[in-house]
């Protein structure tokens, strides 16, 4: 049986991303929701020599000159070095990035996710794993497992949202762990617990 075949439910994992502004002039291509941007120093012939920055666009305020709104945030981008998005956007910092703030002055933070083929199960005997989670002294949880591709993106207090039949549900992950095959990681095991 293919592995593809034992991930029979669908899960979307969020991760809260603190979001950075960046103002930017001298903008060649318009940037896009979404795209990639990278930062740094190029060669005559366009490759990167070095990578100061990189981030994924929220938002953008402007079109030649402006500011975009970044998640995803990498590193610190310089003061005019070359901007230039995975779909195309071109510009140039104009300054460094810096936290972005609401009109309160206060963080703001994206919930970015990715959906994916998986597999909820309940462990047969938790006592196994050496894990026993307490949510307080009267109630023992027993924790839901989520089974996951090897590509997956995830870390710890990422939130996993399901509406599959049995499993509907937000949940936390609160530990994980890559299970090898052959040297690799072929899955991931996340041990969630709701968090409604």
């Amino acid at each position: 049986m293919a592995f593809g075949n034992v991930l029979i439910h669908n899960c979307t994992i969020y991760r809260k991303y603190l979001d950075q502004s960046l103002n930017f002039d001298g903008g060649t291509h318009s940037f896009t929701v979404g795209e990639e941007i990278t930062s740094g120093i190029q060669d005559a012939s366009g490759n990167w020599t070095s990578i100061d920055a990189s981030g994924n666009v929220v938002s953008i305020t402007g079109d030649s000159s402006g500011n975009l709104r970044l998640y995803s945030v990498t590193g610190t981008f310089v003061n005019n070095h070359l901007i230039t998005g995975s779909l195309g956007g071109s510009a140039y910092c104009n300054g460094i990035n810096a936290d972005y703030l609401d009109s309160n002055g206060q963080p703001v933070s994206s919930d970015v996710g990715k959906s994916y083929r998986c597999r909820f199960f309940k462990k047969r005997d938790f006592r196994q794993s050496g894990k026993l989670y307490v949510s307080d002294i009267a109630h023992l949880v027993i924790p839901l497992s989520v089974m996951l591709p090897a590509n997956v993106d995830i870390q710890k207090d990422d939130i996993v949202v399901t509406t599959s039949t049995g499993y509907a549900g937000t949940y936390s992950i609160f530990d994980f762990d890559p299970i090898y095959g052959r040297s690799i990681i072929h899955h991931y095991v996340a041990d969630v617990v709701r968090v409604e």
